[in-house]
């Protein structure tokens, strides 16, 4: 699917990618699922697909206490949202409980460690690496 940058939705990016996938079909989503019905998108695909998940996870998403309220640009979309920093954003149990109960593998990147290791283990564990793969 080609997608403008800007116009970066994944609910509707994966609605439209759902009709073409004509085949059982890996599908790897990268993303920190921030847009509002992420999860029943991929929850619909993964009724005919083997869907992973990898899931960035900012620093900054993290709670931070006494730091009161906080207006975050969206880097994807622009769009502009007032977040309270001593809340989670997303929360990690229910979202992991809720994708292993779906079928969906994830792995969190957090973006301030290195994480090729980790990834390519994962990867390796769900047999997606080719033995010429280092």
């Amino acid at each position: 699917i080609e997608v403008e940058w800007g116009d970066v939705f994944l609910p509707a990016s994966l609605a439209r990618l759902a009709p073409r996938l004509l085949r059982r079909t890996l599908v790897m989503v990268l993303s920190d699922f921030h847009d509002p019905g992420s999860f029943q998108q991929l929850k619909r695909l993964a009724q005919v697909h083997d869907v992973v998940a990898l899931r960035f996870r900012d620093p900054a998403e993290s709670p931070v206490l006494g730091g009161g309220l906080m207006l975050v640009r969206e880097a994807e979309t622009g769009r502009n949202f007032t977040a309270r920093s001593r809340g989670q954003w997303i929360d990690e149990e229910a979202m992991t409980s809720s994708l292993k109960r779906s079928g969906i593998d994830q792995f969190v990147i957090h973006t301030g460690k290195p994480f090729m290791t980790g990834l390519r283990g994962f990867l390796k564990s769900r047999s997606l690496l080719g033995r010429g793969v280092r």
